[in-house]
């Protein structure tokens, strides 16, 4: 493994903004769906797409005033 090369770097053709959320502000029922997808909560900041498909933590986000867009939508979680 080395350093990457200019064939290596992609460049975005757009930059993007993503959500970011603390995870000590999760509540329990959140953590645990979390940790079930392998979403790191504990020690490792992480960053997952989340659907809208009624699952605990697209609930809170949304509860939480979060829009979700149509396509995907990444969120960043600091971890604890």
């Amino acid at each position: 493994m080395g350093f990457p090369t200019e064939q290596d770097i992609v460049i975005p053709s757009k930059i993007r903004t993503i959500s970011v959320v603390r995870c000590e502000d999760l509540p329990e029922e959140v953590i645990m769906w979390l940790t079930e997808q392998e979403v790191s909560t504990h020690y490792n900041n992480d960053i997952t797409c989340v659907e809208n498909d009624n699952n605990p933590f697209a609930i809170w986000l949304k509860e939480n005033g979060y829009e979700f867009k149509e396509g995907n939508n990444w969120i960043a979680l600091f971890a604890t």
